[in-house]
């Protein structure tokens, strides 16, 4: 499988930035890449919902055979995490461990730059005991053609006061893409604490502001859950379900300038397990799997700009390396 990733693309650009698109050609039509969020819990272990110092060496094997990975709660146990196994080429440094760092991080198979956090302006609780939040990558897919990646850990707990806090994370990170990332195509993937049928949520901001769910499109056939309605919660036997919604969310929003087309969405539970059938961390890693075509004869650079267009498209592919074994 070639990996090609394209989660944010500028449309229009000046003249003397631009490139036209028709040199820019990878590989045929087809090709596809994979993303994936887990949340590894690698917190010390007395706080942690898992067993992180034997866990985590197993979780570095395992998310070899994905081009672009981003986890949360990567903090004590990093070490283990990317030098176990895991032999991403590209990896975003990590910002420490419990108490200092944030515990988001990316590995990926394809460049990146402008690796960028950003804490929460809102937190409550043992949440604000460590700066978590968000980041952004700027993935480089070829020559004056970048991605931007949204990689999220936001507040925990459903009550009062930690549900206010995550309200204000969903609207800082929105508010932020809007700015960074306006006219782009987005991708942003991560555990939100958040779910569509909870009432103090607000997850469904994005939305409202053209992003699309890829568990609501490819598994429940595009049915928003009611806001305030009975929690999907029936994920047994099988966490790829309409009726199990989970926390940690894949969403996307295409542009004039490329489409991206989720091809499938996966919940990884049961590839994801240690001795007796155990869980690897208290969350579940998802899976999906994209496809993007552009306007073929778009002109792209690292400008970010609008610009209406209608015509053939094409498929842009990247290939850093060969296809590993998962």
């Amino acid at each position: 499988m070639l990996v090609g990733v394209v989660l944010a693309l500028p449309g229009c650009v000046p003249q003397d930035l631009a490139v036209d698109l028709g040199t820019q050609q990878g590989a045929p039509p087809g090709e596809t890449f994979t993303t994936l969020t887990y949340n590894v819990a690698g917190l010390l272990e007395p706080f942690s919902g898992s067993e992180p110092a034997v866990n985590t060496p197993i979780i570095s094997c395992l998310i070899r055979g994905y081009d672009v990975v981003v986890v949360q709660e990567d903090f004590n146990y990093h070490a283990k995490l990317y030098d176990t196994c895991d032999d991403h080429p590209y990896r975003s440094p990590t910002s420490g461990g419990m108490g200092i760092g944030s515990g988001v991080n990316m590995l990926s198979d394809i460049p990146f730059t402008d690796w960028t956090r950003v804490a929460w302006d809102d937190c409550d609780g043992t949440d604000c005991l460590t700066p978590k939040g968000f980041a952004m990558a700027r993935v480089r897919l070829a020559e004056k053609v970048q991605v931007d990646l949204y990689a999220v850990h936001a507040q925990a707990s459903s009550g009062e006061k930690p549900s206010r806090a995550r309200r204000g994370n969903i609207l800082q990170l929105a508010r932020y893409v809007e700015a960074r990332s306006g006219g782009n195509a987005v991708i942003v993937i991560g555990d939100t604490n958040a779910l569509y049928t909870r009432s103090r949520d607000n997850i469904g901001e994005f939305l409202k502001r053209g992003f699309r769910d890829v568990w609501i499109d490819k598994v429940r056939g595009g049915d928003v859950p009611v806001q305030g309605g009975m929690p999907l919660a029936s994920c047994s036997p099988t966490m790829t379900s309409p009726n199990c919604e989970l926390v940690d969310k894949a969403l996307y929003r295409s542009s004039h300038a490329v489409t991206l087309q989720p091809l499938e969405y996966l919940v990884e539970d049961r590839r994801f397990i240690g001795a007796g059938g155990k869980p690897l961390s208290d969350h579940a890693p998802v899976k999906v799997t994209w496809r993007v075509t552009l306007a073929s004869h778009r002109r792209l650079s690292d400008t970010a700009g609008r610009h209406s267009a209608s015509g053939p498209t094409t498929t842009l592919s990247f290939s850093p390396r060969q296809s590993r074994p998962r």
